[in-house]
């Protein structure tokens, strides 16, 4: 399966602003460059629906699914790698090659 990213502006129903990734498209409000995405009303209403503690457990399903699939993406990787090394290369992922 291959997958195409559309590179046209994304315009938010009841606003007049452009939302784009491609830098090549003129934005009418410029972005905080360390906020990598707005997100959309909906999503916002369900999340102000959750109470703290689904919240939290989404937080924590969110985590337990990226360490998931970096497992299985260095495990494909580097199939001689033992457990502990896959682990490491998580660790260092996830704290940005810190360690």
């Amino acid at each position: 399966m291959v997958l195409t990213f559309q590179k046209t502006p994304v315009i938010q129903q009841n606003q007049n602003r452009f939302l784009s990734f491609d830098d090549q498209i003129p934005m009418a409000q410029s972005l905080d460059p360390r906020q990598i995405e707005i997100p959309d009303d909906d999503v916002i209403d369900l999340m102000k629906s959750k109470t703290p503690t689904e919240r939290l457990g989404m937080a924590f399903e969110s985590h337990r699914l990226v360490r998931m699939r970096l497992a299985g993406h260095f495990r494909t990787l580097y199939p001689q790698w033992t457990e502990a090394e896959v682990e490491k290369a998580i660790a260092r992922r996830f704290l940005s090659g810190a360690i």
